[in-house]
């Protein structure tokens, strides 16, 4: 998420891929273990809807707390 002129904007959709097993802590610090794509590789409608989902979440966070999210 970035707010961008005071409205919230869903950034691209990222895909991660490992070889190994399981996307541990060694895949995630390591970048030779890991394959990033961005924008994903999924169809546009599901990223699509991602964003949406993002978007309704930020915005629901953002309700419940009017001062912010900082410092919570």
């Amino acid at each position: 998420m970035l707010e961008i002129d005071g409205t919230l904007t869903a950034l691209p959709v990222l895909d991660v891929e490992t070889e190994r097993e399981f996307y541990d802590y060694t895949a995630k610090h390591d970048r030779a273990q890991r394959t990033e794509h961005c924008p994903s590789m999924l169809p546009s409608e599901i990223t699509g809807r991602l964003k949406q989902y993002a978007l309704r979440a930020a915005g629901a966070a953002a309700a419940s707390h009017p001062q912010g999210l900082a410092g919570t």
